[in-house]
């Protein structure tokens, strides 16, 4: 008998595999569709998006990119990846993680910052359901546009994690104009199939990882991350990677990852992170999350 699809699905999506700077214009704004392989859903699925890629360059007086779910079936799905603001975009993706909107594993949702927002910004979120227990919360960075400033420094997080709800907390670097921000965020319970966690203080570049034999690339060495327990039949398909805080120096804004490679013991997968060459990474935080 063939085992249904998983009812948790992840991935990635980008605009280019290879970087292309002489013609930036069509890359402006794309719209990307993911479909699901057949009866995985038999309504529309929530789905979560989060940058875990990108290639900006500064365009004028602004500089940013934004990915945001367009259009959701229980086929497929559609995001818009864009430039936010008048910069230039090379290339960019995001990860995504779908789940049946009946799945009480799981809460998700987004929020959005403005040139209004005090910084740092609390946003209290309250559960349309609460959990039986303290839930762990992931926040990724879903876009930005940031203006001119001495340092591009930015950061998402949780605290006051509560069966009820949680405070999401936006912080920029004091001096760094962050425009407008968006965020998306994901609750669950630790145990039920289901881990997560984040790589935190990641540094690329000015003599930090290793460039690649043509000078391309710049990468990390593989970092070992523990799921903290065996998920039996994990691949790359059920985890979801993405970008949580940033600090770049102005010049160009460069980061991306490699493809996560899956313990054979299924306890745990490698990370590896990555810039472009003539970008400094000063620091960088990957949240992630594994089910089965």
């Amino acid at each position: 008998m063939t085992p249904h699809p998983p009812k948790v699905l992840a991935g990635i999506l980008n605009t280019e595999s290879e970087r292309a700077w002489e013609d930036t214009k069509d890359r402006t704004d794309l719209i990307l569709t993911q479909r699901f392989p057949k009866k995985t859903y038999l309504d529309a699925p929530n789905v979560v998006v989060a940058l875990k890629h990108f290639d900006l360059g500064m365009g004028g007086k602004a500089i940013g990119v934004k990915a945001a779910t367009d259009c959701i079936e229980r086929d497929h799905f559609n995001t818009r990846l864009s430039v936010w603001g008048d910069g230039a975009m090379s290339s960019s993706g995001c990860a995504w993680m779908a789940y049946q909107a009946t799945d009480k594993r799981f809460r998700s949702g987004t929020v959005r910052t403005s040139r209004r927002s005090k910084m740092p910004s609390e946003f209290p979120i309250e559960f349309e359901t609460p959990f039986e227990g303290d839930p762990t919360v992931l926040v990724w960075i879903s876009g930005f546009q940031m203006g001119l400033g001495d340092t591009w420094e930015m950061k998402a997080h949780a605290i006051k994690s509560e069966k009820t709800g949680f405070t999401l907390v936006v912080e920029k670097g004091i001096q760094t104009n962050l425009h407008q921000g968006l965020f998306s965020w994901l609750a669950f319970m630790p145990g039920e199939g289901v881990a997560g966690g984040s790589v935190e203080d990641i540094k690329i570049g000015d003599g930090e990882g290793t460039v690649a034999a043509d000078g391309s690339y710049v990468w990390t060495d593989p970092k070992e991350i523990s799921f903290g327990k065996t998920l039996n039949g994990v691949t790359k398909d059920n985890v979801m990677v993405g970008i949580s805080a940033i600090k770049f120096e102005r010049a160009a804004m460069r980061l991306c990852y490699k493809h996560v490679e899956i313990n054979d013991d299924m306890n745990g997968m490698k990370l590896t992170s990555g810039t472009w060459w003539g970008s400094v990474v000063r620091s960088a935080t990957m949240s992630w999350v594994a089910v089965v």
